[in-house]
């Protein structure tokens, strides 16, 4: 969205619009996840209703990455998603990164509960009780990165340890027991996966301010969120795709076909039947979340990976540990400095004489806070200055 000081009509603003992006870029993903959810299961692969949305998905993805290049480099439009967010290194890894942390969040989020009704025979009710370990720890990881991000660690090794602790969360819950009894040590299984969600969340968003430019800064905040979505929804989809194959290979040696079926819609149909087959059902299901979840291991260790280029990507381009500064006015922030002082913070900004080439004093961290500390003395003798005219005037 265009700021409301710019000084354009509502028009000029509709007309700089990506409209036909916004379309498209809701157009291939439904699709797209339709086929890879349903597929093998309410339909086999070789049904005109999946492939039909599948090449459907594939040909708007194509024509959303056809038009968004075109918008970026042919037009003056504002692309809602900028093609120079994937050729610039920093900015597609960080969205590769936060697409895979996405898998096992909604992966831990959506199936826990389903397996809790499904394995341990436990209420909907019930089963949101039993996740609260992911969902509390979650914002307390979330903070406890924030607070110790810039004052302990840099943003990169948060980031690494974070998706660190993911993986090893993720990896324990996949090692559930498939009895229907509730196991104790899902709490802190559960426990290590929400503080490791929440440990790396809010690494994104700093690092993304070094990432981009600081006029894309809205722009790219938003592709984070829908990289974390889409990446959520691909993982709900091979889940999906998992469990009705693990479904359809294990149950027909004791279920009938319509009793499978049954199973497959509802997990209140397994409530029905005798206690010996209910518990050979929960064994089934358990084995069918146990391998959906070493399929997230799987993405989350991939996170890891991500995560190490990332920091060496940023430490090459040299903005490994820099912290956000904003710079850029707008109707919600005024600059601290006037205009007649633009001369001298470019003194404050420029390299002492006796710094070696190519090289300023105040880059870096330690940089950014010595000219903070500058501007702020010199912010307090203007005040002491201004006050001091004011008692002459009266």
């Amino acid at each position: 969205m265009p700021g409301l000081s710019d000084g354009k009509s509502n028009r000029e603003r509709m007309r700089g619009f990506d409209i036909v992006g916004g379309i498209l870029s809701v157009c291939w993903p439904v699709p797209l996840l339709f086929a890879l959810q349903e597929g093998g299961a309410a339909y086999p692969w070789s049904s005109g209703v999946i492939i039909g949305p599948l090449v459907a998905g594939v040909i708007a993805f194509l024509l959303f990455g056809s038009w968004e290049t075109w918008i970026s480099f042919k037009t003056t439009r504002d692309a809602i998603f900028p093609v120079r967010f994937i050729t610039n290194p920093a900015m597609g890894l960080l969205l590769l990164s936060m697409l895979l942390l996405g898998m096992p969040f909604y992966a831990a989020v959506v199936q826990l509960p389903q397996r809790f009704q499904s394995v341990n025979f436990t209420s909907a009710e019930r089963s949101g009780i039993l996740l609260l370990p992911i969902t509390l720890l979650t914002p307390v990881g979330a903070m406890s990165a924030g607070l110790a991000i810039g004052k302990k660690v840099t943003a990169e090794i948060a980031l690494i340890f974070g998706t660190a602790v993911v993986s090893i969360g993720v990896g324990l819950l996949s090692s559930l027991p498939t009895g229907s009894h509730f196991c104790n040590a899902t709490y802190g299984y559960e426990i290590i996966t929400g503080l490791g969600l929440g440990l790396a969340t809010p690494p994104y968003f700093m690092l993304l301010h070094s990432a981009c430019e600081e006029k894309d800064v809205s722009v790219a905040t938003g592709a984070l969120n829908m990289a974390r979505t889409l990446g959520g929804c691909i993982a709900i989809a091979v889940c999906s795709a998992l469990h009705h194959s693990v479904l359809r290979s294990k149950l027909p040696a004791f279920l009938t076909s319509d009793q499978i079926k049954a199973v497959e819609e509802t997990s209140a149909y397994i409530a029905k039947m005798p206690a010996d087959v209910k518990e050979d059902i929960g064994r089934v299901f358990g084995k069918s979340y146990n391998r959906q979840f070493q399929v997230m291991l799987g993405f989350a260790c991939l996170n890891v990976v991500v995560a190490f280029a990332l920091a060496l990507v940023r430490k090459k381009k040299g903005i490994y540990g820099v912290m956000p500064v904003r710079t850029v006015e707008n109707e919600f922030m005024k600059k601290v400095e006037e205009q007649g002082d633009e001369k001298n913070n470019k003194e404050e900004i420029a390299p002492p004489l006796n710094a070696p080439q190519g090289q300023s004093e105040d880059t870096g961290v330690g940089g950014i806070s010595r000219l903070r500390s500058q501007r702020s003395q010199k912010g307090e003798i203007e005040l002491k200055r201004l006050s001091k005219f004011k008692e002459l005037d009266v």
